[in-house]
């Protein structure tokens, strides 16, 4: 019997809609980092006078707000204040808080914990990039939460894009070089593994901290070669946007759709989702039957420039790779001190050549019965 993905989107459950309200309560559930009485606890010169908890001192905001999925039904004041580390190996705990919490030590795998880490004074606290440049020390924090429209928790479309502009200004951690994680960058991973491990249980697939493993998607194909078959810049200019606009609906599909995965890098080649830890995901079907495979290739070819009737459609087939192993936080080793940790998955999905297939059926289509005139360049 073939396995469905309506489960994710199931109306009568509500199932889409708390898949998204969990996203969004792992986006905020460090969201008192952006206060400046963090920063001040955080600092070096910190002298003790702060009463401050970053874990509860917003909770009034989304007191509104509560999951209830796979049996159980939890408040986001509960997966804020109980969704740590800590937690997550606690059978007295609900599922839902001790998943947050897993997933948040496991979103810390990629730290330096081997590099001495330099506090920063209360004043001077910057956030910097990953090659050493740092901005303006932080301000303005609390007024760029506060001012958050947490009455649109559940409209993602309005909700995410002023989360990710308000929390790309705090520090995910104000320690030097820990200091070049914003916190939405922090928060967009903890809630990517959150909603794809969620997702899995409701598939069937349900794990338990600390045995959960997750899996990566990538959607790829040659850019460079693609766009660059043209003899006009407005015509590469084209191509470039129906290939972007092609990602992002596959985007749309796997964050909102069937909300199982989340875009967690793109670049001129295409994307890769953290996704559920199913080995035949891609067989998964949706209410016309079409697979998960089929149905990314088909919303990649609707990719088009201003909805015009110039689509990719099979003039380009992206190549879709489903990891063949599972991985997770036990996977990374212990390693000495200086030396970096081991590259993490993803470099399969973006290292090596990619090919630029085409749809020969859907060409032959284009050329049936027509006469054109040779094109002169």
């Amino acid at each position: 019997m073939a396995k469905s993905l309506e489960m994710l989107a199931n109306p009568q459950t509500r199932t889409r809609e708390n898949l998204l309200l969990a996203e969004a309560a792992a986006w905020l559930h460090d969201m008192g980092k952006s206060d400046e009485r963090h920063v001040q606890k955080s600092a070096l010169d910190y002298t003790g006078s702060i009463t401050y908890n970053y874990k509860t001192a917003h909770l009034p905001f989304v007191a509104a707000y509560s999951l209830d999925l796979l049996n159980e039904k939890v408040s986001f004041e509960e997966l804020i204040k109980e969704g740590m580390p800590r937690n997550s190996e606690k059978p007295d705990k609900p599922w839902l808080i001790r998943t947050l919490g897993f997933c948040h030590a496991v979103a810390h795998s990629e730290k330096e914990e081997a590099y001495f880490l330099q506090k920063q004074t209360t004043t001077n606290t910057r956030l910097g990039t990953p090659f050493g440049y740092e901005f303006e020390p932080l301000a303005n924090l609390l007024i760029r939460l506060s001012g958050l429209p947490f009455g649109q928790i559940v409209n993602r479309a309005a909700f995410r894009p002023v989360v990710e502009t308000a929390f790309s200004e705090a520090c995910g951690d104000t320690r030097r070089p820990n200091n070049e994680v914003s916190l939405w960058d922090w928060s967009n991973m903890v809630a990517a593994l959150f909603k794809s491990a969620l997702a899995g249980a409701l598939l069937g697939y349900k794990q338990v901290p600390p045995d959960m493993y997750w899996r990566l998607l990538s959607i790829r194909f040659n850019g460079s070669r693609f766009i660059e078959r043209v003899s006009q810049i407005p015509d590469l200019l084209a191509r470039r946007k129906m290939t972007t606009n092609g990602l992002d609906k596959v985007r749309q599909l796997l964050e909102v759709t069937y909300p199982l995965g989340t875009e967690i890098y793109r670049d001129g080649d295409g994307s890769v989702f953290v996704v559920p830890d199913i080995s035949d995901l891609l067989t998964f079907e949706d209410a016309e039957k079409r697979t998960l495979f089929d149905r990314i290739v088909y919303e990649f070819g609707t990719g088009t420039v201003k909805d015009i009737s110039l689509k990719v459609n099979g003039e380009l087939i992206p190549r879709i790779k489903l990891d063949t192993s599972r991985w997770s936080r036990q996977g990374l080793r212990v390693v000495p001190e200086h030396e970096h940790q081991p590259v993490l998955p993803i470099s399969s999905h973006i290292v090596g050549e990619l090919p630029i297939p085409v749809d020969i059926g859907q060409v032959e289509l284009w050329w049936q019965n027509q006469s054109e005139d040779i094109c002169t360049a």
